[in-house]
């Protein structure tokens, strides 16, 4: 056994190098075996190759290495298995470090790794700045060192995914009972708790939410060409196309607002509504309806021009109790059939005949005298000398024509003037006798008076039938003078033929001054007598397009329609005439639109559409028509004073009627003959669509479309007019 305590110095040299010899082997044995060791000095330390594992001698047996013991300076290069604690001030490992637990105690920050800045915090460093952080109630900041969340990041973040799996960011989940989730973005310091707020309700059936604050915009952006749609009930509800266009209950809409219904029997209807009330705009197949209580037509300055009701139509008047009633004057050039006879008093003068019996009336109001006879309806009258035997007295001498006899002769000759009395009473001028050809009030005179100062007129009359004309025969006849007017209050023939009717001035383009596309006139108030003016303007109707499939017609221009009273007037205004759009010709094209017509600032009428391939919608009150492939509109909203549609290219198809707007031009196709133009009642019709070799007709004045064409120059449309009517 070795003498832990020799070699000494007192050694002899044979038992010196014994005990050295004897030392070495134990020593040796010690870190190969632990069994056959004696006299092993206290604390010493030895591999044991059965448990494989240190121990340590306390003296008087071999014990395990379960108590910490502090190793100073312990470097490895290989793998280091410690079952126990560890406590170290630093540990550094250039591969991999594992441990059941770790336990942080050094508040000194390292270049790179893991202290405790604080208590229960801990602290990861690189390059000697603190990235990530745990504090004390589990929260963790991310260049954060006191974050206030379960996970506070200051600065960027991204979550990425290099699978194919889906990526997700779950916010609120796997809570057992209701609460909010919500996203702030914060971008300012004056909303510093959140300037954007993404929320979801606490609750099964709960609100979304989206919170904007502050003045700035809510963008919601498709930066490419795609769409933006809301759904409900995972159907689409609402688009905003790419090109602005707004579809309400469908994916493609053609217009700035477009809203469908669905299917057949369905309204596609528009609800205005205040705390007062509400009414109804809607569309049922290709009628427009207005559904109210009471419908006000008025201008854009706000004046009201018309009433519709439950109990009628009203003009001027805002309380009436028929089904039609005029607050003012009217005219009517067609005929007026009352058929349950008209009640009431008729104030002022009536033109044209009346036919039917007044119910009461049998005698005059004022009694009159008849070559000194009183009369007053109630009985015939008899006259000596006319009617019955006797003789026919006359006061005055006959020789000098003076009062008022009545001279029969064959034939006068004068070899001076004839001068018959001035005024327009109903003894002055020259006055033929009444009803001639029978029947009653038939008259025709010649009278010369004055209206006004200087102002002095020559009025020719004859008859109030229908048929009642003034003949002017010879080569040439000059009426008016440069800058006058001529009012026509009967019938114009020019040849046999009606040339204008009914108490209006007309101004067209050909006769305007000006160049380009418009004409203008000047309209004199002081010309006029009257109280009111009535305004009808059409502007130029569209040309026809050319197609080699076919063109379509051009549109019809609306008619502009106002009444004024004079004084609302100025004493001048501008009449400006549009143009009719020219017919496309060469290469194909749309045809030209026409352009607007104006009176002064009060009445506007637009131009029609130039055809293309679709149809030209007939121009509105409200402005030009689109190219659009929706049908031609036949209901009131539309076609009482909107022109006519062109027919659609590719097509033999004809275009539509108007009432008083222009009609539309037809359309063709490469096959068919072309389709014919519309009819307006008041205005101009639209040309002929021809293919081939033949080209398109013109639309008529005022407003009328253009015909298209196929190979051929399209039609041009009509000119526009303005027809001044003062009653």
């Amino acid at each position: 056994m070795t003498n832990w305590n020799n070699p000494q110095l007192t050694s002899t040299y044979t038992n010196f190098v014994t005990e050295v010899k004897d030392r070495d082997t134990d020593l040796a044995t010690m870190f190969r075996d632990i069994s056959g060791l004696s006299n092993t000095p206290t604390n010493a330390i030895r591999w044991d190759n059965t448990a494989n594992r240190w121990k340590l001698w306390n003296g008087s047996a071999w014990v395990e290495l379960t108590n910490t013991y502090a190793l100073t300076g312990l470097s490895t290069t290989g793998n280091a298995a410690i079952g126990g604690n560890v406590t170290a001030t630093d540990i550094t490992a250039s591969d991999e470090m594992r441990a059941v637990r770790f336990t942080v105690t050094g508040s000194t920050a390292p270049a790179n790794g893991m202290y405790r800045p604080s208590s229960n915090t801990l602290g990861f460093t690189t390059s000697s700045s603190r990235r990530l952080t745990i504090d004390s109630s589990g929260n963790i900041g991310i260049n954060d060192t006191s974050p206030s969340q379960r996970l506070d990041v200051n600065g960027s973040a991204r979550i990425s995914n290099g699978t194919t799996s889906n990526t997700v960011l779950e916010i609120g989940a796997g809570a057992t009972g209701n609460r909010d989730a919500f996203i702030d973005l914060t971008g300012d310091t004056t909303y510093s708790d959140y300037g954007l707020r993404f929320i979801r309700n606490g609750g099964a059936n709960s609100n979304s939410e989206i919170i904007h604050r502050g003045t700035g915009n809510l963008l919601i952006e498709a930066n490419e060409a795609g769409d933006i749609r809301l759904l409900t009930a995972s159907t689409s509800r609402m688009t905003v196309d790419s090109g602005g266009n707004i579809g309400i209950n469908t994916t493609s809409p053609s217009t700035l607002l477009h809203i469908n219904a669905g299917g057949a029997g369905s309204q596609a209807r528009i609800r205005l509504q205040n705390s007062e009330g509400s009414a109804y705009l809607g569309v049922d197949a290709d009628q427009l309806r207005i559904d109210a209580d009471t419908h006000l037509f008025r201008t854009e300055s706000g004046t009201e021009r018309a009433r519709l009701n439950s109990t009628g139509l009203a003009i001027g008047a805002t309380s009436f109790s028929h089904k039609l009633h005029v607050q003012g004057t009217a005219r009517v050039t067609g005929a007026i059939t009352a058929s349950g006879g008209v009640a009431g008093n008729v104030t002022g003068n009536v033109t044209g005949n009346v036919t039917g019996n007044a119910t009461t009336a049998t005698r005059l109001q004022t009694a009159r005298t008849i070559g000194g006879v009183s009369f007053n309806g109630s009985a015939n009258i008899n006259l000596p000398g006319v009617n019955t035997a006797g003789t026919q007295n006359t006061s005055g001498t006959a020789a000098g024509l003076s009062g008022n006899p009545s001279v029969s002769v064959t034939n006068v000759t004068a070899s001076g003037k004839i001068q018959p009395s001035t005024g327009s009473g109903t003894s002055d001028g020259i006055i033929w006798a009444a009803n001639p050809g029978g029947g009653s009030g038939d008259e025709a005179s010649i009278k010369y008076y004055v209206e006004s100062g200087e102002n002095t007129k020559l009025k020719i009359s004859n008859g109030n039938d229908a048929d009642d004309d003034i003949e002017v025969s010879a080569k040439t006849v000059t009426v008016g003078q440069s800058a006058g007017t001529v009012n026509i209050l009967g019938s114009l023939l020019l040849g046999g033929s009606p040339l204008a009717s009914s108490s209006f001035t007309k101004f067209t383009f050909a006769a305007g001054s000006g160049t380009g596309s418009t004409r203008t006139h000047t309209w004199t108030k002081s010309d006029y007598s009257g109280s009111t003016a009535i305004v009808l303007i059409w502007g130029g109707g569209g040309g026809g397009g050319k197609k080699n499939f076919g063109g379509g017609g051009g549109a019809g221009s609306n008619c502009g329609f106002g009444i004024f009273p004079l004084t609302e007037l100025g004493a001048t205004e501008t009449i400006t005439i549009g143009k009719g759009g020219a017919g496309k010709s060469g290469s194909d094209g749309d045809g030209t639109s026409g352009t607007n017509s104006t009176f002064g600032s009060h009445v506007t009428s637009y131009g029609g559409r130039g055809g293309g391939g679709v149809r030209a919608q007939g121009s509105t009150p409200f402005g030009i028509g689109n190219n659009s492939s929706q049908a031609a509109r036949d209901n009131f909203a539309y076609s009482f004073l909107s022109g006519g549609t062109g027919g659609q290219g590719g097509g033999d198809e004809g275009g539509a009627d108007a009432i008083f707007g222009g009609a539309g031009g037809g359309g063709t196709d490469n096959f068919g003959s072309g389709g014919a133009g519309g009819t307006s009642l008041l205005a101009g019709n639209g040309g002929q669509a021809n293919a081939d070799s033949t080209p398109g007709g013109n639309g008529s004045t005022p407003g009328g479309g253009g015909g298209g064409s196929e190979n051929q120059s399209a039609g041009n449309g009509g000119d526009g007019e303005c027809w001044v009517i003062i009653v």
